[in-house]
């Protein structure tokens, strides 16, 4: 991903660098490729898009690893706009986002901004209405400490998600769950 970042300059997302991303919207977007920008900016100053994820009808959703704002391209839209800010959940970084389409929800991975924000920032998961961008739940790491990064959903529901600096994968397999609780801890994952 290439990514233009400073202070009142555009941060540009060039998709093609995302060929994978890319192919997987347009398979699941209405009409053809082309319907679909070459690139997609964000405006803000000093966003830095870590992670993308496609809704069916095409939309596309990023967070920014510099700030908790959720950012949304709607269908063939070349510029994402700032869709929600997630400090109501507490959001830090964001570093990671998932559609959950299935169940309306769109899961951002959470890493704390300690240094900028002691104790305010959740590191873990949020659930968030893909319809409104509404709060529907936060899951800590079950110690508090991570660094939230990357989500999956499995067939059953259950939701997992990677501490990239501690080399383990967290589970949540239910959303009545207080926090998310360590699946896996494995030295050899650390920076994976």
């Amino acid at each position: 991903m290439n990514a233009r970042v400073a202070a009142g300059t555009k941060a540009k997302v060039r998709l093609p660098f995302l060929a994978l991303s890319l192919a997987l919207c347009a398979a699941a977007a209405p009409g053809s490729s082309s319907d679909f920008p070459d690139e997609v900016i964000i405006r803000d100053g000093l966003t830095f898009p870590e992670n993308l994820t496609s809704l069916e009808n095409g939309d596309l959703v990023f967070g920014s690893s510099t700030s908790s704002v959720i950012y949304r391209a709607r269908g063939s839209e070349a510029e994402a706009t700032p869709w929600f800010d997630g400090k109501a959940a507490r959001l830090g970084r964001v570093l990671g986002v998932l559609a959950d389409e299935p169940r309306n929800i769109l899961w951002v991975c959470s890493t704390s901004q300690a240094e900028a924000r002691p104790n305010a920032d959740l590191t873990g998961l949020a659930a968030f209405s893909l319809e409104d961008g509404a709060v529907m739940g936060t899951y800590p790491f079950a110690d508090g400490k991570g660094w939230c990064n990357d989500i999956a959903v499995d067939v059953q529901g259950t939701v997992y998600a990677t501490d990239t600096m501690e080399g383990r994968v967290f589970r949540l397999p239910s959303l009545d769950d207080a926090a998310m609780q360590i699946w896996s801890d494995d030295p050899l994952l650390k920076g994976a």
